[in-house]
């Protein structure tokens, strides 16, 4: 028996550093470094991640890598982890590929192998063997994601790290190899470097000052000026097309958003303060619409859950044009009852909000009568992108019951309000 047959083959791997995908996710926190870039697939670190930006689970998205031309190799080995291997818990929470397509391609883009994997779901390196044809070259593979599990928290598919090897090539180039993986581990640390410096940036205060007055008006009779009743509609209307949307989305906050101190009555800001400023908001895509608990601002509110988020886009596909969310509170006096608002954020092209609403529908039951209303609050932008001046419009409406128990509308007044920066009032 010959010495050759003894030894085990090797598996010696090709590095790229070019890797291109059919789409990556893109939000707040890769608009410097690209945190879920193609790239990461092909580092070596399964701590990072190629994820998928698709809406939905990523089924068709590629990723598409160049290698040395390849002729004359025996088998290919692609070693592959599927899913996001930073934690267990990230691993859990994202989708990972079930099943996959591995295709080995000419300069010209042809298949010279194309073959279909299943995937364990399992947090483990998993290897993928292809035979190869003789005297046929290739240059690039793509992988190609058939089939998904899916995340117990998010829609995005993730693969961590994607590694490509021939057996036994003779004319394996080791120092181009290492040329090709020092050039890519170079990007990923500027990356890295780029992530850090952002990551510890403090989040802008979004308020031309930290404290606001105003003075409150009594509510005047009626549903106040024809425009504010269709504005009002139309924001009812958009709450209610956002609602039917199927994709849900959970949004991230990079910092605490501080309040100013505005006057008493401005509790709408509640739930809006940590979206004001989008660029400081991470939108992924989740897998229902349970969101956040808060915690009872007070001894009557026994309890406080807010809907993950609907979002509509502007014209070009990308940028955030309204968020829709529900608040549904608990409230335990003379009797236990529930209240639930719907929330719209709406931003302009420079990504803060401009306005939002507030709509509480009517609660009327059998044993109370009812009331309800819908806010208008208007953000007016001043030295650059800070707010400024706050005007609110709300029209509520109460109800009473007839002779027969029905619910009727007894009254509708409009009240208006607007607030100032306490240092622009004191110079008038």
């Amino acid at each position: 028996m010959s010495l050759t047959l003894l030894l085990a083959s090797a598996w010696l791997p090709l590095h790229s550093d070019t890797a291109t995908a059919s789409s990556f996710l893109q939000n707040n926190w890769n608009k410097y470094q690209e945190n879920y870039h193609a790239f990461y697939a092909l580092d070596g670190v399964p701590a990072t991640a190629w994820v998928e930006g698709k809406e939905g689970d990523g089924v068709g998205e590629t990723l598409h890598f160049d290698v040395s031309k390849v002729t004359n190799a025996k088998r290919a080995r692609l070693t592959i982890h599927a899913g996001y291997h930073k934690s267990k818990a990230l691993w859990d929470a994202n989708g990972r590929p079930s099943k996959v397509r591995v295709r080995l391609l000419t300069a010209a883009g042809g298949a010279v192998v194309a073959k279909e994997f299943d995937l364990k779901d399992e947090m483990k390196a998993q290897e993928l063997v292809l035979d190869l044809p003789q005297a046929k070259s290739f240059e690039a593979v793509e992988l190609t994601i058939l089939a998904v599990t899916k995340g117990t928290k998010y829609a995005d598919t993730c693969i961590s790290d994607v590694q490509f090897a021939l057996e036994d090539y003779e004319r394996y180039n080791a120092s181009a190899e290492k040329a090709k993986l020092a050039r890519l581990t170079a990007w990923t640390k500027e990356r890295k470097s780029q992530a850090a410096y952002f990551a510890n940036l403090p989040a802008p205060y979004p308020f031309a000052a930290t404290q606001y007055t105003g003075d409150t008006p009594k509510p005047n009779d009626g549903a106040g000026p024809p425009d504010l009743a269709a504005d009002l509609q139309a924001a009812r209307a958009r709450m209610a097309a956002l609602a039917k949307v199927a994709t849900w989305y959970t949004g991230t906050v990079k910092g605490k958003v501080l309040a100013p101190d505005l006057p008493g009555d401005v509790d709408l800001f509640s739930h809006v303060l940590p979206y004001l400023r989008g660029t400081e908001v991470s939108w992924f895509e989740a897998k229902d619409a349970v969101g956040a608990k808060a915690t009872p601002k007070n001894d009557y509110m026994q309890s406080q859950v807010r809907t993950n988020f609907k979002i509509g886009r502007m014209s070009d596909g990308k940028k955030i044009k309204d968020v829709y969310f529900k608040v549904t509170s608990v409230y335990e006096e003379r009797r236990v009852y529930t209240e639930v608002r719907e929330m719209l954020l709406v931003y302009d092209g420079n990504d803060m909000v401009q306005s939002f609403y507030v709509s509480r529908p009517s609660d009327a039951d059998e044993d109370e009568p009812g009331y309800e209303f819908t806010a208008r609050v208007l953000l007016e932008p001043v030295a650059g992108d800070k707010i400024g001046k706050i005007g609110v419009d709300m029209v509520a409406s109460s109800y009473d019951f007839d002779m027969k128990g029905n619910p009727v509308l007894t009254e509708t007044t409009h009240r208006k309000a607007a607030y100032f920066p306490a240092a622009q009032v004191a110079k008038k």
